[in-house]
Formats: C-alpha cells, structure tokens, sequence
C-alpha cells in the first residue's frame, strides 16, 4: 500500500477544525514535516476544541 496516495479521513475532528482555518494555515500544516509545527497544531486544536470531558 503506498501511504503517500492516502487522503485523510474528512470527518477527523483535527481535519474538521483545520478546514475552518485560512487557506495558507491549512497548507502550512497540510505540507510540513515538522514535528514541531504538528505539535503547535494539535496544542491550537485542543485550545480550541474545549476542556476534555
């Protein structure tokens, strides 16, 4: 299986969320391979995703 022809699954709750960001957000972090800007990410996510229940 070639993982590089996989899309991401659209009804991901990080993938819903990324998709209500600019258009330029949304390609920084679609085509980064920092772990670091993925981190920065998923930190804004949680932020704005609530406090975990």
């Amino acid at each position: 299986m070639d993982i590089s022809k996989q899309q991401p699954d659209p009804n991901n709750a990080f993938r819903k969320w990324l998709g209500t960001k600019d258009a330029a957000y949304q390609a920084k972090i679609n085509g980064t391979n920092s772990p670091r800007e993925i981190e920065k990410a998923i930190a804004l996510f949680k932020r704005d995703s609530g406090p975990s229940r």
